[in-house]
């Protein structure tokens, strides 16, 4: 079991922050994504998927060029 839940980040640490600009990464290989689309100037733009999506659904953060295919088709 993961130390952090989805939920728990989604909901009580966005509150926590008052920007609300948090997420969730499933692992490692999620957080290098979305360390990339803060780079990339795209965090905002996954941030307004996550608030778009239906609850507990999860947003795809994977599409980073240096993840390997087998890791992207499994992701």
């Amino acid at each position: 079991m993961p130390a952090l839940t989805r939920n728990y980040v989604e909901d009580d640490c966005v509150e926590s922050y008052g920007s609300g600009r948090v997420a969730y990464a499933r692992d490692a290989f999620d957080g290098l994504s979305l360390m990339d689309k803060v780079k990339t100037n795209g965090f905002d733009d996954y941030l307004a998927a996550i608030q778009k999506r239906p609850r507990g659904q999860a947003v795809q953060p994977r599409s980073a060029s240096w993840a390997s295919p087998r890791r992207r088709a499994a992701g």
